[in-house]
């Protein structure tokens, strides 16, 4: 049968030299971090502006969405 990695035969299995190097990076990401006006930028969009929006949208067009028990049980409660 065909396949990668060839595990049973007669070459051993080798491991992908960027799987240590991204691990490496995972562990290591904080270490370069720095707070700059693109990282600030991100932050307060990502947690502020977004979600603010949101809410407002949600307020402002009466948006609701049933309950998960509400669709097991197959009733729709109003507020």
């Amino acid at each position: 049968m065909g396949g990668h990695g060839c595990s049973q035969g007669i070459y051993p299995p080798t491991e992908d030299p960027a799987i240590p190097r991204y691990d490496a990076m995972r562990e290591n990401a904080h270490k370069g971090f720095k707070w700059t006006r693109g990282t600030v930028r991100t932050g307060i969009v990502g947690l502020v502006i977004i979600p603010v929006a949101t809410y407002f949208a949600v307020r402002k067009f009466d948006v609701r969405v049933p309950y998960i028990l509400d669709l097991l049980v197959g009733s729709v409660s109003s507020p």
